[in-house]
């Protein structure tokens, strides 16, 4: 997680692209001097609040449900014979020249799916529950994708203006579940509900931007979003606050 060396300023057009682990790694340390901005004064109640929610795997009870719903799952793998992944002795034995089988997953040849899921949460709407009811309907066409074989992503979006740093807006994408990654039967992470949405995007201003979780980071709607996409990328909206900007 360097891209705090990268830049010694924002990149260009102020958007920024992570994988979830790698930073909620960066972001539990808790180390205010791998920022941008380096303030001494985090709020480490926001850190614990986040850390809890990554180590407390909470299941949502409608998951099965939800899986249950989808449809049958087709033959996803297939087999074929390389020369690396898992050695296979009896080919081996007999002289052959690939001694190794690799599994590959297949999809279908439909568009791929990404799922845009905004994580905009401030702090007056911490004991409301829209986060929970958002990520049910993401697990909704997770599953109905993994079951059709269509590669899926899901990517959290935060877009906020930066208040006393810049006058721009800050855009951020975190794909919290890739194409290849499995569908877990759990919340991703500390995007369970409201009040830990609102503890991650605190701790990012604490401990990736560095400008203090208190007034730097107004949340705000990302216009035109399809732009960061490829065009023949199917996009799924769940949030009022992104506007992908397409004219039917």
């Amino acid at each position: 997680m360097d891209y705090y060396r990268k830049y010694d300023k924002l990149p260009p057009d102020n958007v920024l692209w992570f994988h979830g682990l790698e930073l909620m790694d960066h972001l539990c340390k808790g180390d205010w001097e791998q920022t941008y901005w380096k303030n001494k004064y985090p709020i480490y109640e926001y850190l614990d609040i986040m850390r809890d929610a990554m180590s407390n795997r909470n299941v949502d009870p409608q998951f099965q449900e939800i899986v249950e719903n989808s449809y049958c799952p087709k033959e996803q793998w297939a087999e074929t014979w390389d020369e690396q992944g898992q050695f296979d002795l009896d080919s081996w034995l007999s002289g052959e020249e690939q001694c190794f089988i690799e599994t590959e997953r297949q999809y279908d040849l439909g568009d791929a799916v990404s799922v845009l899921m905004s994580v905009n949460v401030p702090y007056c709407d911490v004991n409301k529950t829209y986060m929970v009811d958002r990520q049910r309907k993401v697990y909704e066409v997770v599953a109905k994708c993994d079951s059709e074989n269509r590669p899926c992503r899901v990517i959290a979006v935060k877009n906020e203006i930066l208040q006393e740093i810049h006058d721009d807006t800050l855009k951020i994408f975190t794909v919290i579940k890739d194409y290849d990654d499995p569908i877990f039967p759990a919340i991703w992470g500390c995007f369970w509900d409201n009040e830990t949405t609102n503890a991650y995007a605190n701790c990012f201003s604490d401990y990736f931007l560095g400008t203090h979780s208190w007034g730097n980071g107004t949340p705000t709607s990302l216009k035109n979003a399809s732009q960061y996409f490829p065009e023949d990328e199917h996009l799924i909206v769940f949030g009022d606050d992104i506007d992908l900007g397409i004219i039917a």
